[in-house]
């Protein structure tokens, strides 16, 4: 009898595992995605293959990535297929699954305990959202895994194997640099003697080598992101209020997330060892870290790495046999994640409809939500490609290279980067991928997009003027900076960027950038871009003359015209500018060219969403209505960001032909992801006063 509920307990606990193994990979290829981001180490890599240097930007050596050991595994990928999208898709999916296995490998003797916890990570938003998305968090979840076993199988003699923990820290540290804040109090209370220094110097010595490297070729010791971000300039409280409402943020729309974090934090300090409150600790710690930072834009996406730290904790030491126990963590597992399981387990290729209000109130994103719709590996796109033509980012890295642009601005720099190729420099204005304005605050200017409330800046998003002088200066390697203090930050950074990796000064001028304060410590009011700088160096830069020609569309729009005539002219194809010259030729009313133009650029982009919105309208003024209405619903569907106007007009079309019921039907569909989208609830009212 007793080897017979021995044998049906072993089956129900296979079973369990298999049916929690399934259930993740299913989560994991349902939600699979790429964010804008990942595309920023991607243009790198790029540029590695094509032999320009680990580079963002050809011309200079910058490290515009904060992870080289991800970007390794994903150039892998790239080396072999030359697809963007898919190498960084399957080096998620890859590393998860590996992460996922050796979860299942490491609690094979008791397959419910790994049931158990790859289902509260299934459930977690967080970590299936970043287990793909091109970014590292799976390779940090996977070095974390392994440490925290390492870690937990050595306390007995509270001796960390030093070679090991060394060679984890190592790859942590290549891979997000912060993590290793979890760490540091494992490593810091573990006991290690005489003999283990070398081994754990060994351990280490990747990190120490690409330390060494980074000094030698890009003349600093953290990524340029780091720069960019931690000295924005922004006061440290406010910083901080901005990361509670991080962890609010993740509270309301992934709860499982922080409960899960915080029982594995509480279940290492109540019942584990002296390793287990220092992992503890660690988590603790981490918190902290992401709170003083301002957390991220992307919703949860700083949580998965304490949250895989957690999981752990709890299965070593907050998971007892007790069945009761067991079944009262799946039923709390299913009580917090069930609610919110279309963002998971039953997230399918809707869920891009979110993008909308992808966006929170403090400014912090359901980076998938935005981004599904375009670049969802299953998200329903007639498109084939991805990311799809459908979105801004992508027309405008489009639109860079039907422009043979050498120089461009850009705050979005991951698709339109990559897609821009290597011959255009792109000019960050927030500063990741350039080295001089990462060394300036960010500007003040009126709260832009999203911004936290109360404040004029964006978590994440911490905006750089570009300063009199830059743009040409970087047309010419010339020095034309206006400013004295700027003059000589440039003559720094050039000498650490560009120059030879001998040539004489550059060791004195990477210690300045390396030791000095920055030049300007005050934020400078918002300037905007001097394009007229640029064309008197460069007149035939079509980028430039097609921003002016956008500056200038209120003030001057014949002369707007006149550079928008010009770009299309040099650069048929060039999707921003026949959108705004299709927009002009509507508003004097040459509905027929404005439709000549516009039918011609989709018959190159049939995917271009701007441009089906603006079809749309072309054929409503001509009274085409049953193909302006079919247009504005096909807009919608390719840009669920440009859904709630366009869908809107549809319905007021509707409703002018008699189809009340039917316009009704799709102003509640608008208000159903966007109630507070003014248009569409003056048509509701309208609606309900009509007959």
């Amino acid at each position: 009898m007793v080897p017979t509920v021995r044998a049906a307990r072993k089956g129900f606990g296979a079973a369990a595992l298999a049916a929690a193994a399934l259930l993740f990979g299913v989560a994991l290829a349902r939600t699979a995605w790429v964010t804008d981001d990942a595309f920023i180490t991607l243009r790198t890599i790029d540029n590695l293959l094509a032999g320009y240097g680990l580079r963002w930007n050809v011309a200079e050596r910058v490290q515009a990535f904060t992870h080289p050991l991800w970007l390794g595994v994903v150039t892998l990928f790239y080396a072999a297929t030359r697809a963007p999208f898919a190498s960084a898709l399957a080096a998620g999916l890859v590393v998860s699954l590996a992460g996922a296995g050796l979860i299942a490998w490491r609690y094979r003797h008791d397959p419910v305990r790994a049931a158990l916890v790859l289902s509260a990570l299934t459930f977690s938003k967080a970590y299936v959202d970043f287990s793909t998305s091109g970014l590292e968090n799976p390779l940090t979840h996977l070095l974390l895994f392994g440490f925290a076993m390492v870690t937990l199988d050595s306390s007995r003699d509270s001796r960390v194997p030093p070679a090991a923990a060394g060679a984890l820290v190592s790859g942590l540290a290549l891979t997000r640099p912060d993590a290793v804040v979890l760490v540091l109090p494992a490593l810091a209370t573990s006991r290690y003697r005489s003999t283990d220094v070398r081994r754990l110097a060994a351990g280490l010595s990747p990190w120490l080598l690409w330390e060494a490297f980074s000094l030698v070729y890009y003349g600093a010791l953290v990524p340029n992101t780091a720069l960019a971000k931690l000295g924005s300039g922004v006061p440290r409280g406010e910083l901080a209020l901005q990361g509670l409402a991080y962890l609010g943020d993740s509270l309301r729309r992934d709860p499982i997330t922080l409960v899960v974090i915080a029982a594995g934090a509480a279940a290492g300090v109540l019942r584990g060892g002296r390793a287990a409150r220092a992992l503890a600790a660690g988590i603790a710690l981490h918190l902290a870290y992401v709170v003083s930072i301002g957390g991220d834009f992307m919703t949860g996406r700083f949580l998965t790495p304490a949250l895989a730290l957690s999981v752990v904790l709890l299965a070593e030491t907050g998971l007892p046999s007790s069945r009761r126990v067991r079944l009262a963590a799946a039923a709390g597992i299913a009580v917090l994640g069930l609610p919110f399981a279309r963002a998971t387990v039953l997230s399918g290729p809707t869920y891009g409809d979110r993008a909308p209000i992808a966006v929170g109130a403090h400014g912090i994103a359901d980076e998938r939500g935005f981004y599904f719709a375009y670049a969802g590996a299953w998200n329903g796109s007639p498109e084939p490609g991805r990311p799809t033509t459908a979105l801004s980012f992508v027309r405008a890295g489009l639109d860079l290279k039907a422009a043979h642009a050498t120089i461009a601005t850009l705050d979005a720099i991951g698709f339109a980067g990559y897609l821009a190729g290597p011959a255009t420099h792109i000019v960050d204005t927030l500063a990741l991928a350039d080295p001089f304005l990462a060394r300036l605050p960010m500007v003040r200017r009126a709260p832009p997009p999203f911004a936290a409330p109360g404040s004029d800046w964006r978590i994440g998003h911490f905006e750089r003027a570009v300063p009199a002088g830059y743009l040409a200066t970087i047309a010419t390697g010339e020095d034309h900076l206006a400013d004295p203090a700027l003059k000589a930050l440039w003559a720094d950074v050039a000498l650490a960027t560009r120059a030879p990796l001998l040539a004489p000064g550059r060791a004195s001028a990477i210690a300045r950038l390396l030791l000095r304060r920055p030049p300007v410590r005050e934020r400078p009011p918002y300037r905007p871009t001097d394009w007229d700088e640029l064309l008197a160096i460069r007149p035939g830069e079509l980028d430039a003359r097609y921003r002016r020609a956008l500056s200038k569309l209120a003030s001057d729009p014949a002369a707007a015209r006149a550079d928008l005539e010009a770009v299309v002219a040099a650069a048929p194809g060039h999707g921003g500018a026949e959108v705004e010259l299709a927009r002009a030729e509507l508003k004097d009313g040459r509905v027929d060219d404005a439709l000549l133009r516009l039918d011609r650029y989709l018959a190159e982009r049939p995917g271009a969403a701007e441009a089906m919105l603006q079809r749309a309208e072309a054929l409503r003024m001509r009274g085409g209505f049953d193909a302006a209405e079919a247009a504005y619903l096909e807009a919608g569907r390719r840009a669920p960001n440009l859904r709630p106007a366009a869908w809107t007009s549809a319905a007021l079309l509707r409703a002018h032909r008699g189809d009340v019921a039917g316009a009704r039907e799709l102003i509640a569909s608008v208000l159903s992801v966007t109630p507070r989208y003014e248009p569409a609830l003056r048509a509701q009212q309208a609606l309900r006063a009509g007959p």
